[in-house]
């Protein structure tokens, strides 16, 4: 079972802190305790949680800001003996930080929609991860689509993580659960909630953020 779990890709659009903070509820509503690092310029993660904890009046678990790289990777390590699970989220360009951050987290999982922009700027992507392996050999990454077309009948996803598995083999793992683009997402991220706390009377985005759970369950992430 990974404690440190980083989201991340140079690419942005691709639902990093929405995987981020989803992954942090769902590991705190199992009784641990969790740190949700907010590594992003950008701060996504930390103003979700900053609107989900006003709204509750009620602290879930401890979010940190951190975007300086000097010293990250040993700051990461430190805290973590604080916790059961550091959940990180960082990237949407390749930066120090970034690479610290890989340098020290047990799994990579990086999101990836099926437009060929982000296809293409995977490649960046994996190189920054071939190159901490070269300090940190055993981390494990897999490969996530998101953004997915809804459309039972679109099977764009499914050519995508074929062609991903095909090209990434030996270097990442492409989870078989795919996040589709979903309205509940976006009203999630709006009034601070987990998607499973998204009150649609059919919410087929908590049933696929289930199945991902589950699946890294037993991959032996969570």
């Amino acid at each position: 079972m990974a404690k440190i779990i980083a989201i991340s890709n140079t690419k942005g659009g691709v639902s990093k802190s929405t995987l981020a903070r989803n992954i942090a509820m769902a590991c705190h509503i199992n009784n641990e305790k969790v740190l949700a690092m907010d590594c992003d310029p950008q701060n996504s993660l930390e103003k979700f949680f900053s609107t989900r904890f006003e709204r509750l009046d009620n602290v879930e678990l401890d979010v940190e800001v951190k975007s300086e790289s000097t010293g990250l990777k040993r700051h990461i390590l430190h805290r973590s003996d604080r916790y059961d699970r550091v959940i990180i989220d960082i990237g949407g360009r390749d930066t120090v930080a970034m690479r610290q951050v890989l340098m020290a987290a047990e799994v990579v999982i990086i999101p990836v929609n099926t437009s060929q922009e982000s296809t293409d700027a995977l490649m960046q992507m994996m190189d920054a991860v071939e190159d901490a392996r070269g300090v940190n050999e055993d981390m494990q990454v897999f490969l996530l689509i998101t953004m997915a077309p809804s459309d039972p009948h679109d099977t764009t996803a499914t050519v995508t993580a074929e062609g991903l598995s095909e090209l990434y083999e030996g270097r990442a793992t492409v989870l078989n659960t795919k996040i589709k683009h979903r309205k509940a997402w976006l009203q999630s991220g709006y009034d601070g909630l987990a998607i499973w706390e998204v009150g649609t009377k059919e919410n087929k985005a908590a049933s696929e953020f289930e199945a991902l759970i589950n699946e890294l369950v037993k991959k032996g992430v969570l």
